[in-house]
Order: C-alpha cells, then sequence, then structure tokens
C-alpha cells in the first residue's frame, strides 16, 4: 500500500514544521492587528521559528527528487508541475481575493490589478515557498545528471551565503534555499532515511540536538541580534533547527500518533489554505465577537490554521474537487520509499 511506503518520520517533521508556520503566522497576523502579544513571545517566534522552519521543508522537499529523476525526469518534472503550480495558482487567487473583499477588516491593502501581476510575477504572501520551490526543482531536474553533486552542494552553499548581496526579483531566496533541497538530495544518495530512523530514535539524540539548537541560536542571536538570511550564521542556525526537528521526528515515529502523522502528510494543503483560516477566525474574534486578548486569538487561529485546512481537504474529495483545488487526486500525493 501506499501509505506503507511513505517515511515515518518525515511525515512527522513536516508535521512540526507546519504546526511552526501557522503559529508564526498567527501571531504575527494579531500582532499587526495591534493585540500586541508579549514583545518576548513574539520576538521568540520571529528569531527561533523562522531561523529554520522554512529550511526545513526545503530540506524535506530534496530527499525525494533522486529516485523522480532516475525515473524519467521530464515526466516527473511535468507532475510536480501539477502538483505545485495548480494549487500555487488557484490558492493565490482565492487568497488574493479574499484579501481585496475583506481588505477594510483586514491587515490587507491588496488590490485586485495587484494580484493579476503578482500571481505570476511576484508570489503573494506565504505562496513565496513554492513558487521558488518549483523553480529549485527544476534548475535540480535539469542539472542533476550533468554536475557531481559533491559540486552541486559546495556551490550551494557558497549561493547561501551570499544571498545577502542579491537583491533581484526571488533570486536571493533562490539562492538563499536550495542550499537546504541540494543537503536533502546529497543525503538522501547515502540512504540517510533509514539511517535517521535506526540512529537517532531516542532520547539521547533529541537531547543533544536541542543542546546544539540552542546553543545556536544563543551565540547567533547574541552577536547579531536579528535574524540575516543569506549569511554563513543563517545556514549553520537553520541546520541546526532542521538537526533537532529530525531526531525529535524520529524519536516520534516510534509512537503511534496517527493524527499527527495525517497532518504531516497533508502538510502542504495545510500551507496553502492557513492564512485564510486563521486571518478569518482573528475577524471573526475581533470584528463580531469584539475580544481583541492575543491568547484568545493565538489559540483559536493556530486550531482553526490547521483544523480548517483539514476539513477543506476532505469537503474536496467528497465533492471530487481534490485535483482542481489541490493537485492531486489521492491522499498521498507524495510517495516517500525508505
Amino acid at each position: 500500500m501506499e501509505e506503507d511506503r511513505r517515511v515515518k518520520w518525515v511525515d512527522y517533521a513536516k508535521a512540526i514544521g507546519i504546526f511552526l508556520v501557522v503559529y508564526g503566522h498567527v501571531l504575527r497576523g494579531i500582532n499587526s492587528a495591534g493585540f500586541s502579544p508579549p514583545s518576548e513571545l513574539f520576538a521568540l517566534s520571529d528569531k527561533v521559528i523562522y531561523g529554520f522552519h522554512m529550511p526545513l521543508f526545503f530540506f524535506l522537499s530534496g530527499l525525494f527528487i533522486v529516485k523522480s529523476i532516475d525515473k524519467g525526469a521530464g515526466r516527473n518534472l511535468k507532475q510536480k508541475a501539477v502538483t505545485l503550480l495548480i494549487p500555487y495558482f488557484v490558492w493565490s487567487i482565492i487568497q488574493g481575493t479574499v484579501e481585496v473583499l475583506l481588505s477594510s477588516v483586514s491587515n490587507s491593502t491588496y488590490s485586485f490589478i495587484e494580484l493579476t501581476t503578482d500571481v505570476v510575477f511576484n508570489p503573494i504572501g506565504q505562496f513565496w515557498f513554492i513558487y521558488v520551490l518549483f523553480i529549485i526543482n527544476a534548475i535540480v531536474y535539469l542539472i542533476y545528471k550533468h554536475i557531481s553533486l559533491n559540486v552541486l552542494l559546495v556551490f550551494s552553499i557558497v549561493l547561501a551565503i551570499t544571498a545577502n548581496y542579491v537583491n533581484l526579483w526571488l533570486i536571493d531566496e533562490i539562492m538563499c534555499y536550495s542550499v537546504y533541497f541540494i543537503l536533502g538530495v546529497y543525503l538522501s544518495k547515502i540512504n540517510v532515511l533509514k539511517l535517521v530512523q535506526f540512529k537517532m530514535s531516542n532520547k539521547v539524540s533529541v537531547l543533544l540536538t536541542l543542546l546544539i539548537f540552542i546553543m545556536a541560536n544563543y551565540i547567533y542571536f547574541s552577536f547579531i541580534g536579528r535574524l540575516n538570511y543569506g549569511t554563513f550564521g543563517s545556514l549553520i542556525l537553520a541546520l541546526s533547527g532542521i538537526l533537532f526537528i529530525i531526531s525529535t521526528s524520529a524519536y516520534l515515529s516510534t509512537k503511534n500518533l496517527e493524527f499527527l502523522r495525517y497532518i504531516g502528510v497533508n502538510s502542504m494543503i495545510i500551507y496553502l489554505v492557513h492564512i485564510i483560516a486563521g486571518s478569518g477566525t482573528r475577524i471573526i474574534i475581533d470584528k463580531f465577537l469584539n475580544y481583541q486578548g492575543y491568547t484568545v486569538h493565538l489559540l483559536f487561529g493556530v486550531m482553526a490554521g490547521v483544523i480548517l485546512p483539514l476539513l477543506t481537504l476532505e469537503v474536496s474529495k467528497h465533492i471530487k474537487l481534490q485535483g482542481v483545488l489541490f493537485g492531486y487526486k489521492t491522499n498521498n500525493q507524495v510517495t516517500q520509499k525508505g
């Protein structure tokens, strides 16, 4: 069965990562709305969470591309276009339209004119990730069999630590995040999927990687003070976070946490829909219930950001619109073989 071929710890890592994404965006949203969460809480989310949660998803995406390329780069690149670009355009238009229509009661100042151009050339909101991920996928598909993986990894590291000096379209994002994708590709060649499961699924690994993660954050922010992507320090910071999530996920994979795995399997769905769900919840609590306490907004915003996208998925499957809305027809859109 397809479910049996998925890599359990990867699903758990995606679940943890998408929860952090939702939490970070909801907290930023209520802060922008003026509900004033404690400055320490807001700083912690921006400094710690944003230091690694998106690099984590690029890394996890890179783990499975080699087998796709070996099966035929052209055919699989077309499939990747379907699974990434269809939901990108559909949900960019949906979210952008909602933002325009609700601009009077939300944090957005968007217009339909901006929306029509930005969807194609300048991704709105969180959709930059899908846009950049597809470009990186396409580049790797085209050059993988023509360049040594060692050379590609070294080159991607150089690009990552110099991305801060580039400010052109999305080139800096591609430079900054491609290293994590390439690292995933590189480690997949040494069968890291099974290695993690057998060597890191214990409490000692979790505690050790947590210590490394805390030390990296302490040193980085003690000397730099704020997160600055595209530097050697930010690269080390992100890698320490990825390592901690990997060990934590490997340990959790020894448990039977099916709902957590379900969240991980459908993390892309949550990523696509969570802004609408979380922002909508904030607007309802603020405008209709007239409540501005940040704790309630944070709690219900995160819950809505995770649960409502999953409900949207189940409804779309029931009315047979899953392919139109999310670019695939089965529950496990990516076969992850261990």
